[in-house]
């Protein structure tokens, strides 16, 4: 616990010192509101805050490519720059969603339904729940909602 009680005031302190030496020189992306986790990211959530580059740490996003697109992991204050470690890509396969999965070799194709066990990106291997047998099964993200079993 007090470990991750380190790492938070790090980041804490990290974020604050970004703050504090607000100069007109550059502007970096900040969220207009407060943002839960899970919210994914658009140009409107953004609103451009000026800093002093020189006090801003690695780890807060500079630019609106570092937050478009992107899902929050954890609740995020508005006004603040925003960790680039607070963001992710939207996973392809969502945790209890349901996805395809495809089975295919010259000649033979199968497809049935499952539901993901756990969250992935395409060509990661989670794991499945096969809706049918409910067995668990390994497979590979190909993309949105699909996933491949086999060769």
């Amino acid at each position: 616990m007090n470990r991750l009680n380190l790492t938070l005031a790090a980041l804490t302190v990290a974020l604050w010192a970004a703050v504090a030496g607000a100069s007109e020189g550059t502007s970096i992306p900040t969220l207009k509101q407060n943002l839960p986790p899970g919210h994914i990211i658009t140009a409107e959530d953004i609103a451009w805050r000026p800093m002093d580059d020189r006090r801003l740490s690695m780890i807060v996003a500079r630019s609106a490519d570092d937050l478009v697109g992107r899902e929050t992991i954890r609740s995020i204050r508005a006004g603040m720059p925003v960790a680039k470690s607070v963001v992710r890509v939207p996973p392809a396969a969502r945790r209890g969603a349901s996805v395809r999965i495809n089975y295919s070799q010259p000649g033979l194709t199968l497809v049935a339904d499952g539901r993901a066990m756990e969250d992935g990106q395409p060509g990661q291997v989670i794991k499945i729940m096969n809706v049918a047998s409910n067995k668990i099964i390994a497979a590979t993200v190909v993309g949105a909602d699909q996933v491949r079993v086999g060769p």
